[in-house]
């Protein structure tokens, strides 16, 4: 029994192929139910909805990471301008993150990956870094035509040339780290990868930029300017009274062998400590935030499926108030609700009108669930990473012996154990805590099977098509 909107539904499911787009095929499957609705479907008189859909989810966190990336170039742009105080150097050195940036799409290109969240996670991680070998050169050149008065050209050839083994030994440093990545084939290389080969690609391309566009830009801006004057930002209170600041707290930590090693032992004993402290619980996957919430229900066994039909339209008239107001009593608006009652499994899911809200409608239902005579259940949130209904993060305990009425008996205890043990936890037992589930034995009669002209495989066939349907292939 299938409900949605407490309306008996059938149910059609599609899952995407390994390697296809999640956006490019829902947008197809769209289109197709659009052209169902309106020919085959209208004539039959019935109507086909998407229940639920990812590209919201998707979309959602693919825009926050590009406002990340964008708030982070700002940021980085704001730094330098503040230590910098020239407009000019800003703009010439502030070049780089676009270009390594958008850079690195050909390499993701190359190496057959998709742009994505995890692979523009990576650009976000690395617009920090990609200012750094710039604004070495940049320094550089800027020290060759102050102190000496050289022309521009000459300054950025002398400059560039100077210091392009460093910011080399530098940046192989930093791939060195990341780029081991990229050729592991293993979980850690599949979750990783497009971050690795987004960072190593971006930083290898500043490199780049470092030591061709950088030295280009500043001939480009300063070749009619022969005198070095200092602007108005070159004279900022701020910049100068923050570089000052710096300079007397590292000449003040390096004054004797006692400062020195007081240092170390400061920020040694900082870092250990703040990290202590500050260090998060951790595991495996994130939970992410899909807009999907499992209930999963237990009912008493041998319910009907009349009986479990009527638990369905109970659910949705204790959460009908929440679909038609928003923040009623704290909770987000319920958008879409389905319930699936079965042998098997029983559940129902709920998705909020809030794409990012998901989670607070948990108590809500687990509260509904409560209020059901004889049925307990957990509600989670959906993971990004899960492979099964209820499978993203869970601890299985498998109980085994050789009489069922001391399993379940152990089972009870530990269940009981568990739940007061474990205050933020939510336990399920699978299949159930009870040996009473109503069974039927079937003991053929040869000779009129026989008469009949059946075996007794062909008498079982039949039975197991009657009572729960029969798997008859699977094709690919």
């Amino acid at each position: 029994s299938v409900l949605h909107s407490g309306v008996q539904v059938v149910v059609v499911g599609v899952r995407k192929e390994k390697g296809a787009n999640v956006l490019g095929m829902t947008d197809a499957v769209e289109k197709a139910v659009h052209h169902l609705n309106e020919t085959v479907l209208a004539d039959k008189k019935l109507i086909l909805k998407m229940v639920y859909d990812q590209r919201p989810y998707i979309n959602t966190a693919t825009h926050l990471v590009k406002r990340n990336i964008m708030i982070g170039g700002f940021l980085a742009i704001c730094v330098l301008l503040l230590f910098l105080r020239s407009v000019r150097t800003t703009l010439i050195t502030g070049i780089a993150i676009p270009i390594s940036a958008i850079g690195c799409f050909i390499f993701l290109w190359l190496l057959g990956r998709n742009l994505n969240v995890v692979s523009m996670a990576g650009i976000s991680f690395a617009v920090g870094m990609l200012v750094d070998n710039s604004i070495v050169v940049l320094e550089n050149i800027d020290r060759h035509r102050k102190k000496t008065g050289k022309s521009a050209f000459k300054a950025a050839y002398e400059g560039t040339r100077e210091v392009w083994g460093a910011i080399l030994a530098s940046t192989a440093t930093t791939v060195a780290v990341f780029l081991p990545v990229i050729f592991i084939q293993e979980e850690a290389g599949q979750l990783f990868r497009d971050i690795a080969i987004a960072i190593t690609s971006s930083i290898f391309l500043s490199l780049i930029v470092s030591i061709s566009v950088i030295p280009s830009l500043f001939h480009l801006l300063y070749r009619k300017k022969n005198t070095v004057k200092n602007g108005h930002l070159q004279k900022s209170v701020v910049g100068s009274f923050l570089a000052g600041a710096v300079l007397k707290l590292s000449t003040l930590c390096m004054k004797n062998a006692f400062t020195r090693l007081a240092t170390i032992i400061l920020f040694t004993g900082l870092s250990i400590g703040l990290t202590a402290y500050l260090l998060p619980s951790a595991e495996y996957l994130p939970q992410g935030n899909r807009n999907l919430i499992l209930n999963i229900l237990i009912p008493p066994p041998g319910y009907s499926v009349d009986k479990l039909k009527s638990m369905g339209k109970n659910i949705y008239r204790a959460t009908e108030p929440y679909f038609k107001e928003d923040g009623k009593d704290g909770f987000p608006q319920i958008k879409h609700m389905f319930f699936v009652g079965g042998d098997r499994m029983t559940l129902f899911g709920g998705i909020s009108t809030h794409e990012t809200r998901a989670r607070e409608l948990i108590p809500l239902f687990s509260r509904v669930m409560g209020s059901i005579p004889g049925v307990f259940g957990v509600s989670i949130q959906a993971g990004i990473f899960e492979s099964g209904i209820g499978k993203g993060r869970t601890v299985d305990v498998n109980i085994s012996g050789e009489d069922m009425n001391d399993i379940i008996q152990a089972a009870h205890t530990l269940f009981g154990t568990i739940t007061s043990k474990m205050k933020n936890t939510q336990v399920r037992p699978v299949p159930s805590l009870e040996a009473i589930y109503p069974e039927v034995k079937i003991i053929p009669n040869r000779e009129k099977l026989a008469a009949n002209g059946l075996t007794a495989q062909e008498l079982g066939i039949y039975v197991d098509i009657l009572m729960d349907g029969r798997k008859i292939e699977e094709y690919r």
